[in-house]
């Protein structure tokens, strides 16, 4: 999972670039009903998960060291089913150009953003189309 600060960049991204469309899930696969106080479900909402994270230590010295976390991040483009493809793909390709290469904060940024993969939950009301997106954060600690 990745660490605090970089959550914290990415949301406020993600928050920034789709205003009232973004949705914590807290982390966890997206149960794909947003809380109702938030409002109502956009036609295209956002979602992160944190699969995989981990770091290493960059310099040698005593037990203060720069270090690199390298990790993933998963952004969730989701639309209403039964509408085909198109609405998540051209939102996930709209992620993809936000987020590729991209410096969120002095210390946190990001490398790729792989095509999307696509996910229909059970209940058939969503299609989700999932962009990887790549990242690096280096930091003294």
């Amino acid at each position: 999972m990745a660490s605090g600060p970089v959550r914290a960049a990415f949301k406020t991204v993600l928050e920034t670039a789709y205003p009232g469309a973004y949705f914590d899930t807290l982390n966890t696969e997206p149960d794909f009903m947003p809380d109702e106080s938030q409002g109502a479900t956009p036609a295209i909402w956002y979602t992160m998960s944190y699969p995989a994270a981990n770091e290493r230590r960059m310099s040698i010295g005593g037990p203060a060291a720069c270090r690199r976390e390298i990790g993933q991040v998963e952004v969730w483009c989701i639309a209403a089913s039964g509408k085909g493809d198109q609405e998540a793909t051209d939102a996930a390709d709209a992620v993809r150009d936000l987020l590729r290469d991209k410096q969120l904060t002095p210390a946190i940024r990001t490398l790729d953003a792989d095509p999307p993969f696509h996910f229909t939950p059970d209940d058939g009301d969503y299609f989700a189309a999932v962009v990887a997106v790549s990242y690096v954060h280096e930091y003294f600690k």
